[in-house]
């Protein structure tokens, strides 16, 4: 009834006639006492609805405030899960626009960049529960956002994973050095025995960014799968984790793989 009543209040003043009509016609009503507060808020003003809400016709639970919370640490999580919702939702909107050609590519770069680092110090304030399974929350949440959960656990924007269409050829000689470095970088890490995630992911992803300026490798080219295979792993991990024994054996065979791949396909080009 109070639905009815608030809603009824305001159709009142565009449509008086059909909305009187239609209270009149519904027939039968729950009780007497109802019919004639409809009929007074619809007949009515404001003040009438207001007097309805108050009455006794409205349980006291209806009428009371409801909290989330009920502790500063209750509020905190809330207010973490706020935020973690609205990245996911203002990240699947990039990634649409992107698709549509709604945005440039240097600035869908920078924001998505810019979200996918909000998104990771989000997790770091969390719940273990929430951190580690993102997609059960959106699940739990009734939050659609494919492209959003796609993007961050590859972890760098599309123009990284896929290459830029703004690339320029001229500067292909840099695009190889810097690529050389990163792999040189990688392996030298690897070999020393050093697998903490944090002294990893930026030479892994700057790789990935300069495989993907370079225009003659192909999407599959081995070293692109490799390089975004292991990306995909530290992704899934926090900054102060650290590959596995194995995991570092294996990283390693993979990027001495592709690093002479690499190089076979620079000189014969």
């Amino acid at each position: 009834w109070v639905t009815f009543a608030h809603y009824g209040s305001k159709l009142l003043n565009s449509v008086p006639s059909l909305i009187a009509g239609l209270v009149q016609k519904i027939d039968p009503w729950p009780d007497s006492s109802s019919s004639n507060i409809c009929l007074a808020v619809l007949t009515s003003s404001k003040s009438a609805t207001m007097a309805f809400a108050s009455s006794d016709h409205v349980p006291e639970h209806l009428l009371r405030e409801q909290k989330l919370w009920s502790s500063s640490s209750e509020r905190e999580k809330y207010d973490n899960l706020a935020n973690l919702y609205g990245i996911l939702v203002a990240l699947e909107h990039v990634e649409k626009a992107y698709v549509r050609d709604s945005i440039p590519e240097a600035e869908y770069t920078s924001t998505c960049r810019k979200l996918l680092t909000r998104y990771k110090a989000c997790l770091n304030v969390l719940p273990s529960d929430v951190s580690s399974n993102v997609e059960q929350f959106c699940s739990s949440y009734r939050l659609e956002c494919p492209a959003a959960l796609k993007r961050v656990k590859i972890g760098v924007p599309a123009t990284t994973e896929f290459g830029s269409s703004d690339t320029d050829h001229r500067k292909r000689s840099r695009h190889v050095m810097a690529a050389t470095e990163h792999f040189i970088s990688i392996t030298d890490t690897f070999s020393m025995g050093i697998g903490e995630v944090d002294k990893l992911h930026a030479d892994i992803s700057g790789l990935m960014d300069q495989l993907n300026k370079l225009d003659d490798l192909p999407p599959d080219f081995v070293a692109k799968v490799k390089t975004k295979h292991w990306l995909e792993v530290i992704n899934g991990m926090r900054a102060s984790d650290s590959l596995t024994e194995d995991q570092q054996r294996q990283a390693l065979m993979d990027f001495d793989t592709a690093y002479d791949a690499y190089k076979r396909q620079i000189y014969d080009n």
